[in-house]
């Protein structure tokens, strides 16, 4: 478990670590950390997970709630989970279903190839309950978004622009195993 002064320190630099390796994945406002890590109105429980070399790889930010105060029965509400490894992702989402006296978990804003329901050994346990398009971006250079990506595979594709707001962007593009041309 860490502090919320060791969380506020660490977090950021593992949420950037992580998201390099996660395809859409963006860098947090520095605001979002002020509201994520606060010991007030969340009442949030902090994890920190080390790799084997003491670096810190992964973090979840979670709270419990309850129907009714002394309840034996809770639901784990998890508010930001990120890992760096493959390991730390199995052991943070290990120790939220473990939680004692809870029912459930529950996970909002996760990404759709979520990787955890190939962990369970019934993959029903897990419902996916809505699924929603939580990023939107706009290309205002469309020569490096084309340029500065990798693919996948080998071929040609053309694409016509038309953009009225960065009139840059207009024309046909020629983009061909991974080169583009204008």
């Amino acid at each position: 478990m860490a502090e919320p002064s060791a969380a506020r320190e660490l977090f950021p630099a593992i949420h950037e670590d992580a998201r390099r390796g996660q395809i859409g994945d963006v860098r947090t406002y520095p605001g979002k950390w002020d509201e994520l890590i606060q010991a007030g109105p969340l009442g949030g429980r902090y994890m920190l997970l080390c790799r084997e070399d003491l670096r810190p790889s992964g973090y979840a930010v979670y709270r419990l709630e309850r129907e009714e105060r002394y309840s034996s029965h809770a639901s784990v509400v998890v508010e930001h989970l990120i890992s760096c490894t493959d390991a730390s992702y199995r052991r943070l989402w290990a120790h939220l279903a473990n939680l004692d006296l809870t029912d459930c978990v529950l996970a909002r804003g996760r990404p759709e190839h979520e990787a955890l329901q190939w962990m369970l050994s019934d993959r029903r346990q897990m419902i996916v309950t809505d699924v929603h398009d939580h990023l939107w971006l706009r290309l205002v250079d469309v020569a490096d978004a084309l340029s500065l990506r990798r693919y996948g595979t080998a071929g040609t594709l053309r694409l016509r622009v038309r953009d009225s707001f960065c009139p840059w962007n207009s024309g046909c593009w020629l983009l061909a195993a991974g080169w583009w041309t204008r």
